[in-house]
């Protein structure tokens, strides 16, 4: 079934329905879906696509949804209602911190921390140890060679503010 509306929580139980899987586009909007799921302790569901491939030592939090041909890198930190798109690469030590989004063929290197929220537009290329802040959006096929500070929207080549 398909509810609507404030009261979602509540006519899952009453039917008995105690998994969800976070599909919401918007991040924000997925934000508060995840925490109104602990609060109903609902279970979240993972969903990974059989070509992605998950190298080891990778932390997958419930409620993460992993797409075809997608890779998670070595010891990678992947967080509840992070969406990994189409053939997007997580390199080793990433942390890709709740409801952040990748859309299909980003590339984060080694050791890159993406906050909350942020949105990696297609074709985006983050530099090794660089930190994307919090809620910020990089746009489509911008190279991020410096640290993006929370709430930014930045495009390019080198990745600047717009």
């Amino acid at each position: 079934p398909f509810f609507s509306g404030s009261h979602w929580p509540s006519k899952l139980r009453e039917i008995g329905i105690d998994k969800v899987l976070l599909l919401t586009p918007d991040n924000r909007s997925r934000l508060k879906i995840l925490k109104t799921c602990k609060e109903f302790q609902f279970n979240l569901v993972t969903a990974i696509h059989p070509t992605a491939q998950i190298m080891d030592q990778v932390s997958i939090e419930p409620g993460v949804w992993i797409n075809a041909g997608a890779i998670v890198g070595y010891k990678s930190e992947v967080k509840a209602g992070v969406l990994i798109n189409t053939k997007a690469i997580v390199e080793h030590h990433t942390i890709l911190e709740s409801c952040c989004q990748l859309d299909p063929a980003v590339v984060a290197a080694g050791n890159v921390t993406i906050g909350e929220c942020a949105h990696i537009h297609m074709g985006a290329l983050i530099a090794n140890r660089k930190k994307i802040g919090a809620h910020s959006i990089v746009g489509a096929g911008a190279v991020v060679l410096s640290n993006i500070s929370p709430n930014l929207k930045v495009a390019g080549i080198p990745a600047k503010q717009i």
